[in-house]
């Protein structure tokens, strides 16, 4: 299998932008077999993409092959060698050249003598030709130039064998070397100018134009340097007229359909629906959602209020805005949560051996007990302290299923200020979980 290569560059050197060359492609004209005698090659082409305009191609197989540079570009024919080559290197070797230009000085009479044609073939008087000038004498044609020897052509390669990679095609003969260019004759002197022919002045009516009528009468006309209303659309540029203070106000007002005010007596927007502006019944208040209050204390617009329009509400001499009354002992909330333990439970005073000293009388009348996470098995038995001593009634004990909602005992359990109160763990299941947490609801 063989790797092409190649580097395109445009005429000043630099990569060309993909947009210019971006592929080439690689195929066969007809189907063959490989160069191994191996599978069949079939006529599908191989898109190579070039990278800053060098072309890299995967394996190829040797043998015929044709490439495509560009989507629209040349199509060669090559033979793909059995080893790694330039793709430039085998066009040159199988692709046949241009023949030589066999003399210049030819060339350059065709292409003045087309120069010339094109310009006298150019006709632009609609009026009878004037008559044509005399032409001038035509100068002397230089000699022309002796014609180069033809190289002598090259051998003919080898054929390959017929299932195999063909034979590489024989060199290009020398192009022989190319005869001098003759000196051009003398330009003739042109004939003087005929004389222009007369121009046909004529006018049309409309009705002479196919279908000018029907396209005049559909468009829009100028009434005073403007399109009247009755041909504007539907929907128009709107402006806003200002804010004014009375009916009167807004009648005064220049406008179109669809220029709008603000009326700051009533609060609110009026419209042009219609023309002219200095007509009530052209103008239209616009309409707002309902507000869900219509009035306060029975008043409408801006309202301010004093305490006389709010039955109930205090006055600033109120005697109850300065009673500093105490609220009665006993009604107070006063809830406790006492973080016990926070790793795995021990029997104890667990974390805080010390305990709360509370700073008020208090009575609770619940507890409730939960942990962070539950003994594998067995129950968990807690209880509060006052003073060191257990008091009634707050020894709980949770299942290893309930210990992370928790377990409660209710009772009317009374603390004085200055009481220590404490948690105590008597007894843990087997593989105690962590913490435990006790939720006292108390009144001070």
């Amino acid at each position: 299998m063989t790797v092409i290569t190649e580097d395109f560059r445009r005429l000043d050197g630099v990569a060309p932008f993909p947009a210019d060359l971006a592929f080439v492609y690689f195929t066969v004209p007809r189907r063959r077999e490989n160069a191994a005698g191996t599978w069949v090659v079939v006529p599908v082409e191989v898109k190579c993409r070039l990278v800053a305009g060098k072309l890299t191609s995967p394996n190829l197989d040797p043998g015929e092959a044709t490439v495509r540079i560009g989507p629209h570009g040349p199509t060669y024919k090559i033979i793909i060698p059995a080893t790694d080559a330039r793709l430039w290197d085998l066009i040159e070797m199988y692709e046949p050249a241009d023949p030589p230009i066999v003399s210049l000085a030819k060339q350059y009479l065709d292409e003045t003598e087309r120069v010339r044609d094109d310009a006298l073939g150019i006709v632009a008087t609609p009026g009878p030709t004037g008559p044509k000038g005399s032409t001038g004498a035509t100068g002397p044609t230089g000699p022309k130039g002796d014609k180069g020897d033809t190289g002598p052509k090259g051998d003919t390669g080898a054929t390959g064998a017929a299932s195999t990679v063909a034979g590489p095609k024989g060199d290009q003969g020398i192009q022989g070397i190319q005869g001098v260019k003759g000196d051009q004759g003398l330009q003739g002197v042109q004939g003087p100018k005929g004389d222009a022919g007369s121009v046909n002045n004529h006018t049309h009516v409309p009705a002479d134009v196919v279908g000018l009528p029907a396209t005049l009468a559909s468009k829009a006309d100028l009434v005073g340097g403007v399109v009247p209303q009755a041909q504007l659309p539907a929907i128009a540029v709107t402006d806003f007229l200002g804010a004014v203070v009375s009916q009167s106000a807004m009648l005064a007002l220049s406008g179109q359909r669809g220029d709008w005010c603000t009326r700051t007596d009533r609060g609110t927007d009026f419209q042009l629906i219609a023309e002219p502006s200095t007509t009530l019944t052209n103008w239209r208040e616009r309409t707002y959602p309902a507000s869900p209050v219509s009035s306060v204390a029975g008043r409408v617009g801006a309202v301010t209020l004093s305490v006389a329009d709010v039955p109930g509400a205090a006055s600033s001499n109120d005697v109850r805005l300065s009673d500093t009354r105490i609220p009665t002992v006993g009604t107070s909330p006063y809830d406790i949560t006492f973080v016990a333990q926070s790793g795995n439970r021990v029997a104890g005073l667990g974390d805080v051996p010390a305990g709360i000293k509370l700073r008020r009388s208090v009575t609770f009348s619940e507890v409730l007990f939960h942990c962070e996470t539950a003994d594998a098995s067995g129950n968990l038995v807690v209880e509060v302290r006052k003073n060191g001593v257990v008091v009634s009634g707050t020894s709980t004990t949770i299942a290893a299923a309930n210990q992370v909602a928790g377990g409660t005992s209710t009772g009317t359990w009374a603390f004085a200020a200055g009481d220590f109160l404490t948690i105590y763990v008597t007894g843990v299941g087997t593989t105690p979980g962590k913490g435990v947490t006790a939720e006292l609801k108390g009144l001070a």
